[in-house]
């Protein structure tokens, strides 16, 4: 059947429409948040700076529910310096009238500074914007993910011998630490690229070496840890059509699963890039195929009050 191209009137009333929701209109329209943002928004340090852009990445709704989670991406800018970044900002909107007003207040309470390295501040962590009756978290705050913080703030370093070993033979130390959020869900979880820039103290040679950091909300990282670690081994002995990111280990403390550095290259890349990706995209499909129909043993056993959480969550 021929697919008819709708009319932009339509287009424009399809979504959001919800009567428990009315500020959805606004929340999903980028022209009208970039100046909402731009008046309640509260810059915490003494540059100046401006919030250019405003774009929407991800929404998550679901009709007859209590609220839903917008978030979206800010290009900031410091006219002085002319530094660029990008800020992630979530909004939640609730249908119960007073409810994003009453946690902003409570959050308020705690001071929200204190879970945020002074470095990571751009904006005040917490928000209220009275005319959407909508709660705004700055990222890295997160009321259900409060690792995150500290992750960003260096409680990593333990990590960092496992790290230099990879380097090598020599007298390795570290000399210089970068972290990069890749990925974050509002009050799911979060990826971290973590870059360690190390000298050998006997060569002078510097070197780099990489991981990625998964924050999560619970406990699943460990779980993912322990089957990649599995998966690991049974490459390594040729029993695979696929292989796996290797685990490089999980700090219980913070719930967060730290990953070596994928090799090679993506295959988002290689569509990108190659005129002709068939042999890529066979070899992908074949390792997705292989893996899907493996015995992986998986032996996950949720809670029912964890699978409600869940549901609540998205």
């Amino acid at each position: 059947m021929r697919k008819q191209q709708l009319s932009a009137e339509v287009c424009l009333e399809a979504f959001p429409d919800d009567p428990d929701f009315p500020q959805l209109k606004v929340a999903s329209d980028p022209s009208l948040m970039l100046e909402v943002f731009r008046r309640h928004l509260k810059p915490v340090s003494g540059e100046p700076c401006q919030i250019r852009r405003c774009a929407p990445f991800r929404f998550r709704y679901r009709q007859s529910t209590s609220r839903c989670v917008l978030q979206y991406t800010l290009r900031i800018v410091e006219p002085r310096t002319g530094r660029q970044w990008d800020q992630w900002v979530t909004g939640l909107v609730y249908a119960e009238t007073d409810e994003a007003e009453r946690l902003w207040r409570e959050l308020r309470a705690e001071d929200p500074r204190r879970e945020i390295p002074e470095h990571w501040l751009t904006f005040e962590p917490v928000e209220f914007i009275p005319e959407l009756r909508m709660l705004v978290e700055v990222f890295p705050y997160d009321r259900r993910l409060r690792n995150l913080g500290p992750v960003l703030g260096g409680a990593v370093r333990d990590l960092e011998p496992l790290l230099l070993a990879r380097l090598g033979p020599g007298q390795w130390r570290a000399e210089k630490r970068n972290i990069e959020p890749t990925r974050y869900r509002t009050e799911l979880g979060a990826a971290l690229k973590y870059t360690l820039q190390a000298r050998d103290a006997l060569t002078a040679r510097s070197e780099s070496v990489r991981c990625y950091l998964k924050v999560y909300r619970n406990q699943r990282g460990e779980e993912s840890f322990e089957l990649l670690r599995s998966l690991s081994r049974r490459a390594g002995n040729g029993q695979n059509l696929y292989s796996v990111v290797g685990p490089i280990g999980y700090l219980s403390e913070l719930r967060t699963l730290v990953l070596e550095e994928a090799a090679g290259t993506s295959l988002q890349q290689i569509l990108l890039r190659q005129r002709d990706p068939t042999a890529a995209v066979r070899a992908v499909a074949r390792a997705v195929a292989a893996l899907n129909q493996d015995d992986l043993g998986l032996a996950r056993s949720d809670s029912l009050a964890g699978q409600l959480e869940d549901v609540a969550q998205e």
